[in-house]
């Protein structure tokens, strides 16, 4: 696992085919960046506890949570929804069965 610092934090960047693979929580935090290049997970904060995803969809008209939803749903193989952040880039996942 390489890792990198961005603005003096500790970063770890997460392998695509794992990434969501070690979570054992059914809530946890992500902060996304919209308007990007393509949906990934791009690393985990460990200072904060966060995952930072990268998502294509613009954040206007809830577009970009409802991509959120979508990549994580994909990803985790369970029903996600956002608990809280709905207008802000930091959220609060749930993941259910």
């Amino acid at each position: 696992m390489e890792i990198i610092k961005i603005r003096q934090k500790q970063i770890f960047r997460i392998p695509k085919k794992s990434a969501f693979l070690g979570i054992k929580e059914e809530i946890f935090k992500v902060v996304i960046k919209p308007n990007s290049l393509s949906n990934e997970i791009i690393g985990f904060n460990k200072d904060k506890g966060e995952y930072l995803i990268k998502i294509k969809a613009r954040p206007e008209d809830n577009k970009a949570n409802k991509e959120l939803i979508k990549f994580l749903s994909n990803v985790l193989g369970k029903r996600v929804k956002i608990k809280s952040g709905f207008k802000s880039r930091e959220k609060i996942i749930e993941a259910g069965s």
